[in-house]
């Protein structure tokens, strides 16, 4: 093992600090062998009839809740509740004032209904979806057809820099309002999955359609309103989000009445907060385990939705790219195999991650999703990396590869394990130069195809959720909004599945893709890692989410 490497494994326990931007605070009111192929799992029902079986109606749920429950978290996303703006990385924050039509059991991965109770569809480019009523945004007005509407279209009246927004303005024909709780939905392709971009996986977010001016003057932040268990009082910029809880909701009344989001950057500063009581959930990192739990606080660890961490590779885009450059060594498939089989991913995972990871065999998709194939490690073979660089004419002289390093806060060993990775390479004589970098730009860097992305390897973070099989679509189709791996074939077959009726041709059309992306080492599988929770004892009752920050929250119980 490497001089370097071996240090950064011995003092895993040093405080981390994550690079934020510093902005005014500002208050606002309101392997190379070819897998052998395990048997796929059954094949996701094709929506050719009703989708969902309506639930019983049991009328609003009603409570006065009291207390405060006091969250830290890592990261605040886009800090944005406006559509146009919100995406994803938004969702720690917004769920709790912005909901979807479809919801999306956290356990069986299942659609339920949401904002609407059932939803069909017999050619899957029609479709037709029936309202919740009595359903009311925080400003008291009712949610009905008109704002459906709206929420939905807006992505393709206005600019949209949320992912599931670009996939509307490229797909929707126009949203018609058949009754005041109906609406149809037409597109120009079939899209079996859209119940999935509904789905609060995606984040097409309802809003009420008289906020249409707010939203395009990008001024709906002021006063967000949505149709959530919770209403936004409160709101300072990267420091503090406040939410007051409903008395009336249609899904759920929170057992308190107050909800705090702090951004703690800093895992050292969150375990530092937990124990003067200033927070009562903290996400961890595996080497304050043991003392946390000396000082008396409970420790979850969410094995029911792990997260992956991957590295990719920079600048794999089409040639007619504008920033496209020839020479990126990490376009030759020969070097981004030597790089795979330079890093071993055993190590990882028993040292940094403190045996709580396994080593990841393929990024962005997980055993149940469309297209899964068991496909095995790549092996930690330094050896074989070596002879591949050498049939491939030897590294190229000058070539250094910037190896982005930030950490995150669900992640806290995130940037040693990037340093590690540039120690692996350098000793199979790929040279690399570390460069710490702000998260932000490093995403702003990838999705704009950017110069400065090529030949770089960056660190990614994120949730498996079985159900979402269009995950390939978001960051490998050269139209997604994520630049990783761009090719013609990849984006024919990732298009023949998301729009296949038929299961078995969206199984093979999948599979099809996934097995281009394992035989071209299109991107670094690391390790699948568990999120790690500290809970104080005010709080009675907590609910095992998933993602990459803590989200539910309005499911959790305080003593009172």
């Amino acid at each position: 093992m490497l001089k370097r490497s071996i240090q950064l494994l011995v003092v895993v326990s040093v405080a981390l600090v994550l690079l934020l931007s510093c902005a005014p605070a500002k208050e606002v009111t309101p392997t190379p062998v070819a897998p052998t192929p395990v048997a796929p799992p059954p094949a996701v029902p094709t929506p050719t009839a009703p989708v969902v079986t309506p639930t019983p109606e049991v009328g609003l749920l009603r409570g006065t809740p009291e207390g405060t429950l006091r969250v830290a978290l890592g990261a605040f996303g886009q800090e944005s509740w406006n559509p146009l703006v919100a995406s994803t990385v938004s969702r720690n924050i917004n769920i709790y004032l912005l909901e979807n039509l479809v919801g999306l059991d956290q356990y069986t991965i299942q659609y339920l209904p949401g904002l609407a109770t059932e939803w069909s569809t017999t050619d899957a480019i029609v479709w037709e979806f029936k309202l919740r009523e009595g359903v009311k945004f925080s400003d008291g007005t009712e949610f009905t057809a008109t704002d459906a509407k709206f929420s939905i279209e807006v992505h393709s009246n206005y600019s949209t820099g949320s992912s599931v927004g670009m996939t509307m303005k490229a797909i929707l024909l126009g949203v018609d309002i058949i009754g005041r709780y109906e609406i149809r939905v037409r597109l120009s392709q079939p899209t079996p999955l859209l119940p999935q971009y509904f789905c609060q996986i995606e984040g097409l977010w309802m809003v009420p359609a008289k906020s249409e001016d707010a939203i395009v003057k990008g001024t709906f932040d002021e006063n967000p309103i949505g149709t959530g268990p919770f209403r936004l009082v409160k709101h300072t910029t990267a420091s503090l989000i406040r939410y007051e809880a409903v008395s009336e909701h249609w899904r759920i009344v929170p057992d308190y009445k107050t909800l705090d989001l702090l951004l703690v950057p800093e895992i050292a500063t969150q375990v530092a907060m937990l124990k003067t009581g200033e927070v009562d959930v903290a996400g961890i990192g595996p080497a304050n385990i043991e003392d946390v739990k000396a000082a008396g606080f409970r420790v979850v660890t969410i094995q029911n939705n792990p997260l992956f961490i991957l590295a990719s590779f920079g600048g794999n885009w089409l040639p007619e790219r504008e920033n496209y450059q020839a020479d990126n060594p990490l376009l030759k498939k020969e070097f981004r195999m030597a790089i795979n089989h330079a890093i071993n991913r055993e190590e990882l995972a028993e040292t940094l991650f403190y045996g709580l990871a396994t080593p990841a065999n393929i990024p962005l998709i997980s055993k149940g999703t469309v297209g899964w194939i068991d496909w095995p490690v790549y092996k930690y073979d330094p050896a074989y990396s070596r002879q591949l660089i050498q049939q491939a004419g030897g590294w190229p002289e000058g070539k250094v590869i910037k190896v982005i390093s930030f950490d995150k806060a669900a992640v806290p060993m995130l940037s040693e394990t990037m340093e590690v990775i540039g120690g692996y390479l350098d000793a199979v004589g790929i040279p690399t130069r570390i460069t710490p970098m702000e998260p932000s730009l490093c995403t702003n860097y990838y999705k704009g195809r950017a110069a400065e992305a090529v030949g770089a390897i960056w660190p990614q973070v994120g949730s498996f959720y079985p159900a979402q099989d269009k995950r390939g679509g978001s960051y490998w189709m050269s139209t997604g909004s994520i630049g990783l791996f761009e090719s013609p074939e990849v984006d024919r077959l990732i298009k023949a599945s998301t729009t296949a009726i038929d299961p078995d041709e969206r199984q093979r059309t999948a599979q099809a893709a996934y097995q281009f992306h394992y035989d071209n080492h299109s991107a670094i599988p690391l390790v699948n890692y568990p999120m790690i929770v500290a809970i104080s004892d005010k709080v009675e009752e907590f609910t095992e989410i998933c993602g990459d920050e803590l989200t539910f929250m309005e499911y959790v119980k305080i003593k009172h």
